[in-house]
């Protein structure tokens, strides 16, 4: 990978509200703030796409200074207004991030707000994702 994504590693399963959130200090992430518990659906709507841009999920290795890839959507596999969701297996600590496949570099969101509940992030690509979760 190009460029470097930096995230942190959620420490205790909390099973009260835990929204997602944008990393505030890179921007590149966007992720929970505790361990998900396996049976978690993650779900994406893309409001907006942009081109060249994959949508990637990861469950950190421990300690989180390495990852394991879970999915990726590729370009090609979505469309603005598709909604895609993954189940995880496992229970970690998970993030995703929105890559540039052109420039094989992590795109920064530019803006992320709380709309119902659910977190809408635009990035600087022009995609603009609405991201939540559901905990079996």
């Amino acid at each position: 990978m190009a460029s470097s994504v930096l995230f942190t590693q959620a420490t205790a399963n909390d099973t009260t509200s835990d929204p997602l959130f944008v990393t505030p200090t890179t921007r590149k992430t966007f992720s929970t703030r505790n361990l998900t518990p396996a049976g978690t659906i993650f779900y994406v709507k893309v409001l907006k796409k942009a081109p060249h841009n994959a949508i990637r999920l990861h469950r950190c290795s421990v300690p989180c200074n390495t990852a394991v890839t879970v999915k990726i959507w590729e370009p090609d596999s979505y469309k603005s207004g598709d909604e895609l969701s993954w189940r995880v297996d496992q229970a970690g600590t998970y993030y995703f991030w929105n890559q540039d496949r052109s420039k094989k570099a992590a795109v920064v969101a530019t803006s992320d707000q709380y709309l119902d509940g659910k977190l809408q992030i635009t990035f600087k690509s022009g995609a603009i994702l609405e991201v939540w979760y559901t905990k079996p």
